[in-house]
């Protein structure tokens, strides 16, 4: 019994030193350049929305006007594809507890994006009338109002 319990201490003092030794912590320096790095990557995120908005707008509007569905359905699919890849870029990023919360609101905004593009698929993928369209319309409105929060947000770390 003595032996187990002298193994398990001396387990944990070797990850202890170990971790000590890898440098486990985060300096000042290192928390400011993640800081400033997300920081550009939520203003880039900011100007891909806008993009995403007004190539979505000229889409649907050619789509209006007799744009073929498979081409539509394209464009909306490539879309979500761009979106889950920033959101990738999002998941991976170190973030310093102060910012958490505005990479909260841009994984929602995201997330309800590619929601919005689902819908917007399902619509032209469906050949009689369904409520996707104003589903996809209202989903798109609330992430372009968290992207808004998120605007606002940034202009306060310049």
């Amino acid at each position: 019994m003595k032996n187990i319990k002298t193994a398990f201490i001396t387990f944990v003092l070797i990850i202890f030193g170990l971790l000590l030794l890898s440098g486990c912590t985060v300096n000042q320096q290192d928390m400011n350049y993640y800081k400033t790095e997300f920081l550009e990557k939520a203003k880039q995120y900011v100007i891909v929305n806008n993009n995403h908005n007004s190539n979505l707008k000229d889409i649907l509007n050619q789509a209006d006007q007799g744009l073929k569905r498979t081409k539509v359905q394209n464009f909306i699919d490539q879309g979500k594809s761009q979106l889950e890849l920033v959101k990738e870029d999002f998941v991976t990023s170190q973030v310093p507890a102060e910012l958490e919360p505005l990479k909260t609101k841009i994984f929602n905004s995201i997330d309800l994006r590619m929601k919005a593009y689902d819908d917007l698929f399902m619509h032209y993928d469906l050949k009689e009338q369904s409520n996707y369209r104003q589903e996809a319309d209202k989903k798109i409105a609330e992430a372009n109002r968290l992207v808004e929060e998120v605007k606002k947000e940034l202009e306060n770390y310049k």
